[in-house]
């Protein structure tokens, strides 16, 4: 078994425990976003849909498709070629005079108009090489989504099978596009709440072996119990596994066998909540044996 090696990225204004220092920051990059300014190495995080957008900045309004591919204000990803066109060119836009970003994190599209993960390869397909001519060595990594206020369809990309599904479709396809594992989201998806039982933890691992070597990132973060209910990105790993330490050690030692194949992965806390509580996260995987590099 190989190391277990990840790199820490910046995430908001938190900070990391001492002695590990991000030398790469996530940087919003959703509809609403009109300008950034990094201060180091980004991380792109584009639109995630989760709910409506005001598409009235300055830049959005140049994309008549983007604004167009929408319903009840959540923007419709992926919609056709055309996006995918508009799409590199808003990131162009966005980037402007900064340094190129050396990630771009995308998300799928809604299965009420994109009903294959085939048809969004082929709309992707056309990002992906446009993208490439801007910022030849820039990552692209998909996140799979789920969780929405959209109405009328689901994200196409939301199970462990339809990661599976979508990797090979990329191999197929001779894609350069990796893979984004948020963990906490494959659960809900798979599980509600959270895992019941460590058997819960080992069946969705199991199942992504086939696709270990697309996985270049991995969000993680907490739901704390707030008034009675579960609020994502909130508490660290005690409040999502509800203080189970036996459930939370397991999901802990899976994760790290799981990539302990000497490979640098991206590792970005997605954590809203106090900074302690991203403190106790990456402990958590330090403990666990990851090395932060």
């Amino acid at each position: 078994m190989g190391k277990a090696l990840l790199i820490p990225v910046k995430y908001a204004r938190r900070s990391y425990p001492a002695g590990i220092t991000p030398r790469i920051q996530e940087i919003a990059g959703h509809f609403d976003i009109s300008s950034i300014r990094p201060v180091m190495p980004y991380s792109l995080h584009t639109e995630y849909c989760f709910a409506g957008r005001r598409f009235d900045s300055r830049i959005i309004q140049q994309f008549q498709k983007i604004c167009s591919a929408q319903k009840d204000g959540i923007p419709q990803l992926w919609f056709d070629k055309q996006w995918s066109l508009e799409f590199c060119n808003f990131i162009g836009a966005l980037v402007g005079d900064h340094d190129p970003p050396k990630i771009i994190e995308i998300h799928p599209p809604f299965d009420d108009y994109c009903p294959s993960i085939e048809l969004f390869a082929e709309i992707y397909a056309e990002f992906e090489c446009q993208i490439k001519k801007r910022f030849p060595e820039v990552i692209i990594c998909i996140e799979h989504r789920f969780g929405t206020r959209y109405r009328g369809g689901k994200f196409l990309i939301a199970s462990v099978g339809d990661i599976l599904k979508l990797a090979n479709t990329i191999n197929r396809n001779g894609l350069d596009l990796k893979i984004v594992l948020d963990f906490i989201q494959l659960f809900t998806r798979h599980y509600g709440k959270k895992p019941k039982s460590p058997k819960d933890i080992d069946n969705v691992f199991a199942a992504l072996e086939k696709c270990r070597d697309q996985i270049s990132s991995i969000h993680i973060w907490g739901k704390k119990r707030i008034r009675g209910r579960l609020v994502a990105h909130q508490g660290d790993l005690n409040d999502y596994f509800d203080y189970d330490n036996t459930l939370k050690e397991h999901f802990l030692t899976q994760t790290r066998e799981f990539l302990a194949d000497g490979k640098s992965r991206f590792f970005i806390p997605e954590v809203n909540s106090k900074n302690e509580d991203l403190i106790s996260i990456v402990q958590d995987f330090q403990k666990s044996g990851f090395e932060f590099i």
